[in-house]
């Protein structure tokens, strides 16, 4: 299907202009009813409903945001957008690039969005800055919003990964904290908390990875997560620490659960 640059120009005007002053309606007259929207941090779906949820729940996270296309490209029916986003996140100045792919029909509608963005950057912004934790809930964005069902492994999932984030960055901002949680004693505190770090670096990393959108990038985060419990089970134990050892093993076992309760069953024998 050929679609005119004139044709192609006004959608990106019109992509543009809802970006400015970005509300969950704002691009109606430009969505197809029934378009397809793949989005990182935000829940894939069809049709304009999904995508009036996806803006409102971004808005209630990061009311300022805004949005400015530096360029476009087009090849036949598709789109390519340079978009930039920024906002406020925890406080503080927060921008992302990002490159949406728009399929358009020969109404000019687009009937398909795929946005292509690093999401790691603001995992990495949400986690440094707590303040800016309360907002991640209220808005609901996922993983909360993709796991909102009454299944009680992917709750299991979210609450774990959350909890490892929590840990992680708090450890990462106060290394102290993390010593008196787990009982080290203050002679400890000479690697001017390098090791601490280390260990919040990975506890953080996995979390965020469990909490991914991704189902491959959650079940990794989950399964090492797991790991890393047991071999702290078997630290604790060898520290004579039994209360880490227990709080380690507990996480062990939840996680064990869930990836367990994912693995496909086998067909019964005939």
């Amino acid at each position: 299907m050929s679609i005119s640059d004139t044709r192609r120009g006004a959608v990106v005007d019109a992509f543009a202009s809802g970006w400015r002053a970005p509300a969950p309606h704002a691009w109606d007259d430009l969505l197809h009813p029934e378009v397809v929207l793949e989005q990182p941090l935000l829940r894939d779906g069809r049709g304009r409903a999904v995508w009036h949820d996806a803006v409102a729940r971004l808005l209630t996270f990061v009311p300022d945001l805004t949005g400015h296309v530096h360029g476009w490209a087009g090849d036949g029916d598709v789109l390519y957008v340079d978009v930039e986003l920024t906002g406020t996140v925890g406080g503080r100045p927060y921008s992302v690039r990002a490159v949406d792919r728009l399929t358009l029909d020969e109404d000019g509608l687009i009937t398909a969005r795929r946005s292509f963005l690093d999401p790691t950057t603001l995992v990495t912004a949400i986690a440094a800055r707590p303040c800016a934790w309360p907002a991640w809930w209220r808005s609901g964005l996922p993983p909360l919003a993709g796991r909102t069902s009454g299944d009680l492994a992917a709750r299991v999932t979210t609450g774990l990964g959350a909890i490892r984030l929590l840990v992680g960055s708090t450890a990462l901002v106060s290394p102290r904290v993390a010593r008196r949680a787990v009982g080290l004693a203050r002679a400890a505190e000479d690697d001017r908390g390098l090791f601490v770090r280390l260990f919040a670096a990975r506890d953080a990393a996995f979390g965020a990875a469990t909490l991914s959108s991704s189902p491959t990038a959650s079940a990794l985060g989950l399964r090492l997560g797991a790991l890393c419990d047991l071999a702290d089970v078997a630290a604790g134990l060898l520290a004579r620490r039994r209360g880490m050892a227990l709080a380690a093993a507990g996480f062990a076992a939840l996680g064990g659960l869930v990836i367990l309760s994912e693995r496909p069953r086998r067909p019964p024998n005939r």
